[in-house]
């Protein structure tokens, strides 16, 4: 274990900010080095309507953090329905092995239910950009919602990278840092493995924060309107859950959100009945964000 990364990640936590760091990935693969990055928040950064009193981030700031942490996008599907597009995108995140992880997540945009929103031109690329959140959330195991006293916090992640100067100091070793840096790291070490990561730190920067003015309709599309119909707010909660850990990993808890979901005549009470455990079983699996 790297004491100074971790020493850097402990400060980051005395200084009041979310950490969202796997200690594995404090010490990577001597081919690779871990760096951290701390992202400043300000209020724009989150939609203005609270969701069951908790705040949800907007995409501009869910795509910064996951700049920072080293996530990468690949479109995977993309199926047109009568009224709505639906499409799935992988995640792919170095790991401290050099092994490149993925995570797939899908996002079904109705541009009838959504009208509100803008012209139906923009549908898809809302449909790929609400996959992309999804699929930061998964990865990173961040939250759908921040509560009022964390959505102020600023956030800690990291990305692995390859240790360039260390594999330079061997001839032998410069062909796999050319890999490497083509994102050719599948080929030395395996194949792509399935399991989500978070990560780990080294050298730390700071990130300014960003500006977004109010009537941005691409940073805030995400947004449900709660006073439209609250329980298609809850189903949007709901549907993130399913795919967060740690409950996406518990055949229980998806299995109860998947029938509230299927439930024509669930009410609000129900839905917020199950977002408050999901919540509470999250907070008691993980360490981080609490």
């Amino acid at each position: 274990m790297d004491k100074k990364a971790l020493a850097v990640i402990e400060q980051h936590r005395k200084d009041g900010a979310l950490v969202f760091i796997n200690e594995n990935d404090l010490d990577p693969q001597s081919l690779f080095k871990t760096l951290t990055t701390k992202i400043p928040v300000v209020q724009s950064d989150f939609h203005e309507k609270p969701i069951n009193n908790e705040m949800m981030p907007k995409a501009h700031h869910l795509q910064r953090i996951a700049e920072a942490a080293g996530i990468t996008f690949d479109t995977k599907e993309i199926v047109k329905n009568e009224t709505s597009w639906t499409v799935t995108v992988t995640a792919i995140r170095r790991g401290p092995d050099g092994i490149m992880y993925h995570v797939d997540a899908s996002y079904d945009y109705d541009w009838v239910d959504r009208a509100k929103d803008g012209p139906k031109k923009f549908a898809l690329q809302r449909a790929e950009t609400g996959a992309q959140l999804r699929a930061i959330r998964k990865i990173l195991g961040l939250p759908v919602t921040f509560n009022r006293e964390n959505f102020t916090r600023s956030v800690v992640v990291c990305r692995i990278v390859a240790n360039t100067d260390k594999l330079l100091e061997d001839p032998e070793m410069r062909k796999a840092a050319i890999d490497i840096a083509t994102n050719g790291a599948t080929s030395i070490y395996g194949p792509k493995d399935i399991t989500p990561q978070i990560e780990a730190p080294e050298a730390t920067r700071e990130v300014a924060p960003e500006v977004v003015e109010e009537d941005d309709d691409f940073a805030t599309f995400d947004q449900a309107e709660p006073e439209d119909d609250p329980r298609k707010a809850k189903r949007i909660q709901l549907e993130d859950w399913l795919l967060a850990e740690p409950v996406a990993s518990s055949k229980q808890a998806a299995g109860m959100i998947r029938s509230l979901l299927a439930k024509e005549n669930a009410t609000v009470e129900e839905m917020e009945v199950l977002i408050q455990r999901c919540k509470d079983y999250a907070q008691k699996k993980s360490g981080v964000a609490s």
